[in-house]
């Protein structure tokens, strides 16, 4: 068995400039934010292959972060938001990523412009790192981070008065060194997970609508398609090409109690299987396609004291999103959330929702 544990704490705060009619409305937010991962590797002494698949020790590696944004309005049209973000890492090299983007109420037409920019960061998973070296398999203490680039353009528009609101948005993103298990070693005869050489790309679009039928009752759809590619040409496994959210949600009791019922659905998506005759040979196989129903319901029985609650894969649906491993059936979960105001005597709003 492998054990793992992940610890984040951190700090935020916002400050909003007051509204100005020359220079509009800005908010300026600050991060700090701690992390520590831990792991560890378990197993008995393989005797048939003549090593430990896990040697018990416990691998730690930690990770700073400090972030900025400024999102700024101005005359009720144009909207601006602009962040970036450092880590430091004990294990990996620092680095910096960042995020801009734009919107315009062109409030003659009903239309909104919007767009995006800014990149990312993933670290490799902590068994990749350093999982249990067994017979076939060994963790590999060079890898690097993935980075990746990315940016989405679209429009919304509104119309019949507002009620119907349609969305399209195209979508780009370019990702480095891409961890996969493409390593072999011929010596060891075992395989390791490596960095890909290229780049990885990753095109589609997204379209969603929402239709207010009553005061009280909204219908919505979206459909994404995804056109992964891996640097050969190839089409990425475990990328839903094909994904789909319908939705109903209705208000009631004066807008205190909120229902909601969704639909998701991902159509058939390329996955690895390997062979169980001892080669481990790999081949490219399809998960087929499925939906699942979520349910969910909010009251407010007071304005801030809030009762939630919501059914997961309400009808027990069986997929997979990883090629032999299943996923969870039915969960019900339920919760009361309460936000308490003006916690300084300010006689304002403090915002914290516990």
């Amino acid at each position: 068995r492998d054990e793992g544990a992940r610890l984040t704490y951190g700090y935020s705060a916002t400050y909003r400039l007051p509204s100005d009619p020359v220079l509009g409305r800005h908010a300026f937010t600050g991060l700090i934010e701690r992390q520590t991962e831990t792991f560890k590797p378990f197993s008995d002494y393989d005797t048939t292959n003549g090593d430990y698949n896990g040697d018990g020790q416990t691998r730690t590696r930690n990770r700073l972060s400090y972030a900025g944004e400024w999102r700024g309005t101005f005359a009720e049209r144009l909207s601006v938001t602009a962040g970036a973000r450092r880590d430091d890492n004990d294990t990996f090299q620092d680095f910096t990523t960042w995020r801009t983007s734009a919107s315009y109420d062109w409030k003659e037409t009903a239309l909104r412009p919007h767009a995006s920019l800014g990149t990312g960061v993933k670290l490799p998973g902590m068994y990749d790192q350093f999982g249990p070296n067994g017979a076939n398999y060994q963790s590999n203490l060079l890898l690097r981070p993935e980075t990746s680039r990315g940016y989405d353009v679209g429009v919304e528009q509104k119309l019949l008065g507002g009620r119907l609101l349609a969305d399209v948005t195209y979508f780009s993103a370019d990702l480095k060194d891409k961890i996969g298990l493409n390593g072999f070693d011929t010596t060891t005869f075992k395989f390791f997970p490596t960095n890909a050489v290229g780049v990885s790309t990753r095109r589609g679009v997204e379209t969603s609508v929402q239709y207010q039928v009553t005061r009280a009752l909204f219908l919505g759809a979206a459909y994404t398609y995804t056109d992964a590619r891996q640097p050969n040409g190839t089409a990425e496994v475990r990328r839903v090409p094909h994904g789909g959210r319908v939705e109903a949600r209705y208000l009631f009791d004066e807008g205190k109690g909120t229902f909601t019922v969704a639909a998701i659905g991902n159509s058939r998506t390329p996955d690895y299987a390997f062979a169980n005759d001892g080669s481990f040979a790999r081949s490219v196989v399809d998960l087929a396609g499925y939906w699942k129903v979520q349910v969910g319901a909010s009251y407010k029985i007071q304005p801030n004291v809030e009762l939630y609650g919501r059914l997961e894969n309400a009808l027990g649906a069986k997929y997979q999103e990883v090629y032999g491993y299943n996923t969870a059936g039915f969960g019900a979960y339920a919760g009361l959330k309460i936000k308490f105001d003006d916690l300084l005597g300010t006689g304002k709003p403090s915002g914290k929702a516990w």
